[in-house]
């Protein structure tokens, strides 16, 4: 969702004719905690209209989803744009999806490789691992 509508494939071409496409954008700030910098980011975000000087760094999947419903159904649409890079597109997507396409295939194989020979009781280890990591990241995070 990260992905630049500047970056995709026709994107510039879709810039210069964004401005009549009825869609807007609120962007929230990137940041990986609430502090004073954030709550300044906050506060200064806003509402945009569609421009080549404003969209090229929205979704470029979520402007183009906003601009077939916005004509579709004759009305505005907004996107709120809430993504951080990060994730692989893979962890969003049914495992059958993965499957069908020769792109998925490598991702399966390194999900297998992971998870080969590992009993239940050292998947959940690992997890319960993973969730202790995580609820200490947290309270650093909020000191």
């Amino acid at each position: 969702m990260e992905f630049m509508l500047k970056d995709a494939k026709g994107g510039a071409e879709e810039l210069q004719q964004c401005a009549d496409s009825g869609v807007r954008c609120f962007q929230v700030p990137q940041n990986t905690f609430v502090d004073e910098a954030y709550v300044r980011e906050f506060e200064q975000a806003h509402w945009e209209t569609a421009s080549p000087e404003t969209s090229g760094t929205w979704s470029a999947v979520a402007y183009l989803a906003a601009k077939s419903l916005a004509a579709k159904l004759q009305v505005t649409v907004g996107i709120i744009g809430c993504n951080y890079g990060g994730s692989s597109v893979s962890c969003w997507m049914p495992e059958s999806d993965l499957q069908a396409h020769v792109a998925g295939h490598a991702y399966l194989k390194d999900y297998q490789d992971a998870t080969a020979r590992k009993t239940d009781a050292e998947m959940i280890a690992a997890y319960n691992a993973y969730l202790a990591y995580h609820a200490g990241w947290t309270e650093r995070m909020e000191r």
